[in-house]
């Protein structure tokens, strides 16, 4: 394999990062199918939330823990912002960015968030709505907290997956969804497609990032003459390996979205799903 496409979101909003080059490696190439752009912020947005309530802050991926740092850094949405309020994340990927862009106190001194235990799925080789709410309703047991004295802020991108929000309501907790920024779908230029036909089979890779984009990927390889069979296809997380082996019915690399390890899971050593 000669390079690789790394599909991964990219920002297309003032005052949030661009993709960055991953380790600094030119054989990956930033390719995303999504673009992800901050929506208007309801001037009433925190005046749902209930006093005398036991606030909890959900995070639901690394992008909207981004968003919500720049809303937090611009003045926005600080009545989130209480000292005693809870943290819990889908996954580690999701725990790691809150860690980095809220506890930690950067170039002003002083972080967005006092640092604190942030509650995530045992199994975080795939982040799920589902494995979280298991996970908060072991914590309501071990703990014998009323869900009906929870509240709990889902902070989270357009569209969403109901499962989380449905499930927490249905425990009877009082749920409070802000929906901060929103994936617009975008596709890749004519002249990368015309590249993948022209190079041998199997010299680039796909990483693929997220189940959302599998079938609109697809579709696109057959309608510009793209055999399956004629890339590397990746994934880090396993919901998304699995549906690629369904689709494709290929072998899918396993690799990490970390920068310090992407490129030799890429280009070294070879594991599968």
């Amino acid at each position: 394999m000669r390079r690789a496409l790394l599909a991964r979101p990219a920002w297309d909003a003032p005052g949030l990062p661009d993709q960055p080059a991953p380790a600094g490696d030119d054989r990956i190439v930033a390719s995303p199918l999504q673009v992800l752009r901050m929506l208007p912020l309801p001037t009433t947005a925190c005046d749902n939330m209930s006093a005398g309530l036991a606030g909890w802050l959900v995070l639901t991926s690394p992008a909207c823990v981004e968003a919500l740092a720049l809303r937090w850094r611009q003045g926005s949405l600080k009545g989130l912002a209480e000292p005693d309020i809870r943290l819990a994340a889908v996954g580690r990927g999701t725990a790691d960015a809150a860690k980095a862009a809220l506890f930690d106190p950067g170039e002003g001194g002083t972080p967005l968030l006092a640092s604190r235990p942030i509650l995530v799925p045992p199994d975080t080789e795939s982040p799920d709505a589902r494995r979280l709410l298991a996970t908060l309703h072991s914590q309501q047991v071990l703990e014998g907290f009323a869900w009906s004295g929870q509240q709990f802020i889902v902070i989270q991108g357009r569209p969403s997956r109901p499962a989380l929000t449905e499930g927490l309501a249905q425990s009877g907790a009082h749920v409070l969804a802000l929906d901060l920024y929103e994936r617009c779908d975008v596709d890749w230029p004519a002249t990368l497609w015309e590249s993948l036909g022209r190079e041998p089979a199997r010299d680039t890779g796909v990483v693929v990032t997220s189940t959302t984009v599998v079938d609109r990927l697809l579709q696109q390889c057959r309608t510009h003459g793209i055999a399956a069979d004629h890339l590397v296809w990746c994934a880090h997380h396993r919901s998304v390996a699995d549906m690629l082996a369904r689709a494709t019915h290929l072998p899918v690399r396993r690799v990490s979205l970390q920068d310090s390890h992407l490129s030799r899971d890429l280009f070294i050593d070879e594991r599968f799903w």
